[in-house]
């Protein structure tokens, strides 16, 4: 729940400060995909995890756990905002995307999986 509180109050602090997402530009102009460190790259690979696998075992506090400590191990890593805005502001949107789905897929483990309550804040 942490987790998915945590990301939700991450999008509102990027739509505050009118960080608004737009659309995901993944690929970098040369074709690869645009994430620069280790973490944003194995949280994108757990996210890919999570979901192939939760359908077929269907643990999802398994899920749900494993997810979270993938995001904050990026959240700990990985800039969102600051000088990333500056410098490089398509990762720092590919970042925001990467918070968006781990919200959306924690939000739907903790609720249609486990039957809990999602928090809006922290």
């Amino acid at each position: 729940q942490y987790t998915y509180a945590r990301c939700r109050s991450l999008l509102r602090m990027a739509s505050e400060r009118e960080r608004v997402i737009k659309e995901f530009p993944w690929l970098t102009e040369a074709g690869v995909l645009g994430f620069e460190s280790d973490c944003d790259r194995a949280l994108l690979a757990e996210m890919v995890t999570v979901m192939d696998e939760s359908v077929a075992t269907q643990d999802y506090l398994k899920w749900a756990v494993s997810l979270s400590r993938a995001f904050q191990a990026f959240y700990q890593e990985s800039q969102l905002f600051g000088e990333v805005w500056v410098k490089n502001p398509q990762l720092a949107q590919r970042r925001l995307g990467l918070v968006m789905i781990t919200q959306w897929l924690l939000g739907s483990f903790l609720q249609e999986g486990l039957g809990m309550i999602v928090p809006d804040t922290l």
